[in-house]
């Protein structure tokens, strides 16, 4: 297993506030699968975007852990960027 940051930029949609429930809902649910570590928006950035931290075999089983989310069902994401990430200090390092 890996760890995967995942970069969510949104579009500037007022929908965002609608659909934002269900999202959470729908990561709620990767928590208890052992796939999302940990997630929340970035603050004071021009876009809106967010970052998650997930944990899987390999980027192929992150980007189908979230392809039920939400935002991309409703086309609120302008894009999603999957990184590998080595952990070295921290709560993550192993």
């Amino acid at each position: 297993m890996a760890f995967y940051v995942v970069n969510y930029h949104y579009r500037n949609d007022p929908r965002l506030e609608e659909v934002r429930p269900r999202h959470r809902e729908f990561l709620a649910t990767l928590v208890e699968r052992g796939v999302l570590r940990a997630s929340g928006p970035l603050v004071g950035v021009a876009s809106p975007a967010a970052v998650l931290i997930c944990e899987a075999d390999d980027a192929a089983a992150v980007e189908n852990a979230l392809a039920d989310d939400p935002f991309r069902a409703e086309d609120l994401l302008d894009r999603a960027d999957i990184t590998e990430w080595n952990p070295v200090l921290g709560v993550f390092a192993s």
